[in-house]
């Protein structure tokens, strides 16, 4: 997937007011979570990293710091380190690009060179990973009751990691969704 299709349906995705109405949740609280859904485009792009990375030029041309997938954040600016590009945090941990492997993994926030969890096989599999992910956030919030339904949540879970790549990345996606089997 592409970033620029990336940031189109993840706005699509967003709730609207009404979708709360249900909810005992302050207005501060419902404007930042239709806000997890949003990238800016960035009106000074000042391209720092050259390189064909879908995920990193979504991260040079647009604003995804209030963006958030679970609890997964992605920062505000992109952080280069020998091996890896620092792009946001899940949770205290490290979301990174190795530049290696290409792959986008979670680093242990203590221990930076401990992959806690492999996330996708390339930055286009884990937008199209996210989006499958943002979907069922989306979802969930309209239709709590799925939560409860463990087949579907699995059946989630499994979408992402084969969209990320395969088995090896299904446990990120388990913990990131919440499927605790």
């Amino acid at each position: 997937m592409d970033r620029d299709l990336f940031v189109s349906e993840l706005k699509a995705l967003a709730p609207s007011k009404d979708d709360f109405q249900n909810l005992a949740v302050s207005d501060s609280f419902i404007k930042q979570h239709i806000g997890r859904y949003n990238c800016e485009l960035r009106t000074k792009s000042r391209l720092k990293i050259v390189t064909n990375d879908e995920f990193l030029n979504l991260l040079q041309e647009y604003d995804c710091s209030s963006l958030g997938i679970g609890n997964l954040y992605f920062s505000k600016t992109i952080d280069e380190h020998e091996s890896y590009y620092q792009i946001g945090k899940v949770e205290m941990d490290i979301l990174v690009l190795n530049k290696i492997t290409l792959e986008i993994e979670v680093r242990d926030h203590d221990q930076l060179n401990y992959t806690i969890w492999s996330c996708a096989s390339k930055s286009t599999c884990f937008l199209d990973a996210l989006l499958t992910c943002a979907t069922f956030f989306s979802r969930l919030l309209k239709e709590p009751s799925i939560d409860d339904d463990s087949e579907y949540v699995f059946n989630v879970v499994k979408n992402c990691a084969e969209q990320a790549g395969g088995e090896k990345y299904i446990d990120f996606y388990k913990m990131l969704l919440g499927y605790f089997d």
